[in-house]
Parts: C-alpha cells; structure tokens; sequence
C-alpha cells in the first residue's frame, strides 16, 4: 500500500495499538515491562500517538 495524504491519519493510539507498540519494542530487544500497556494507558489514554 502506498500512503499519500489522503490516507495518512494520526491519531491516538487504543489500547490494542499500544500492547503492539510494545510487543514490537520487546521483539527489539528493549524492556517495556510485563504488562505495563494497561497501566501506560490508564495514566494517559490521550498521550500516545
């Protein structure tokens, strides 16, 4: 898929969104911690793009 403006949205991020954020960080080697997507979320649910 080619991404043109017309397609690009930004937007905040679910909660789902954020647990593969953080299952790609792990894959990468860095630490995001057992389970902290819920808690990341719960603290801001507006604050991830």
């Amino acid at each position: 898929m080619t991404m043109t403006q017309d397609n690009f949205i930004v937007r905040p991020m679910t909660i789902a969104d954020l647990r593969l954020a953080l299952s790609m960080a792990a894959d990468e080697g860095w630490n995001p911690g057992i389970d902290d997507a819920k808690n990341f979320y719960v603290a801001d649910p507006k604050g991830f793009f």
